[in-house]
């Protein structure tokens, strides 16, 4: 009768192997809950006037394209004002970021907005 010799198997054992892919597994939830933690939004807000900086009274915020218009602070005026609930634009940043379509008349004190097919004109 012939017996056969098992060979040793020569490796790390099952049990620490089991213990390290446990380990690695912690490892990974930790990092990723202090990540998700870290990075994912919250439900505090910042104050819009810290956000929205205006320097005159009266001045108010232009956002245009979802974009901040910011303004120089030496700048004597702002792109726009609130004056009796209404808001204001600037005739110049009208020109140069929405349409320059926009005319102001001095002599008749009047603003001009003329399209393709129609002039439209309002008394200042």
């Amino acid at each position: 009768m012939s017996y056969r010799r098992r060979k040793k198997k020569r490796g790390i054992p099952r049990g620490y192997v089991y213990i390290a892919v446990a380990v690695l597994a912690m490892v990974l939830l930790v990092g990723g809950v202090a990540y998700v933690k870290k990075y994912a939004p919250t439900k505090e807000h910042m104050d819009l006037a810290d956000y929205f900086t205006v320097y005159h009274e009266n001045e108010a915020a232009v956002v245009l394209n979802g974009e901040f218009e910011k303004l120089a602070e030496d700048s004597p005026y702002g792109y726009a004002i609130v004056k009796d609930g209404q808001p204001y634009l600037e005739i110049g940043f009208l020109k140069e970021y929405v349409d320059d379509g926009f005319v102001y008349d001095s002599t008749e004190v009047t603003l001009r907005y003329a399209t393709d097919i129609e002039v439209y004109t309002a008394t200042v």
